[in-house]
């Protein structure tokens, strides 16, 4: 059983960022495994880097999708993003120095941060993005 399984209460109505998040979930589960499984430094740190860089992507097409659009809550959602990079940044550089240890309580901020971003901050962005669609969809019929 995965650590952190996709329920349809992420569902945020845009299916692209719904496969980014459930990729986010992927990544999360690795961690899981890798901490159970007793990986080593370099094993961890690849999978944080791939949970880095992948959320370093999908950050950028949610927030270039907020620009597109005029999304009217894109400064703080981008504020949100910037500060939990520069905190998962801070760790990796701890962690790969051998300052900090990947721990249970690391894996919970990281499944913490990401489930609440998406149930809190990415459905606020849900029905605008909803009345996108719709309108572009009867502007081609």
């Amino acid at each position: 059983m995965a650590y952190r399984e996709w329920k349809n209460e992420y569902n945020i109505a845009v299916k692209k960022f719904n496969d980014d998040h459930k990729e986010l979930f992927s990544y999360l589960n690795q961690l899981h495994q890798g901490l159970i499984g007793g990986f080593g430094i370099s094993d961890m740190s690849f999978i944080l880097d791939g949970l880095v860089k992948y959320t370093v992507k999908h950050f950028k097409s949610e927030e270039s999708l907020m620009i597109k659009f005029n999304y009217p809550h894109y400064e703080e959602h981008k504020e949100e993003h910037d500060e939990l990079l520069a905190q998962v940044g801070e760790f990796i550089e701890d962690y790969k120095k051998g300052k900090k240890a990947f721990s249970i309580e690391l894996l919970s901020f990281l499944d913490n941060w990401i489930s609440n971003h998406i149930l809190q901050t990415d459905m606020k962005y849900k029905p605008f993005f909803k009345e996108i669609a719709k309108q572009q969809k009867s502007e081609t019929q």
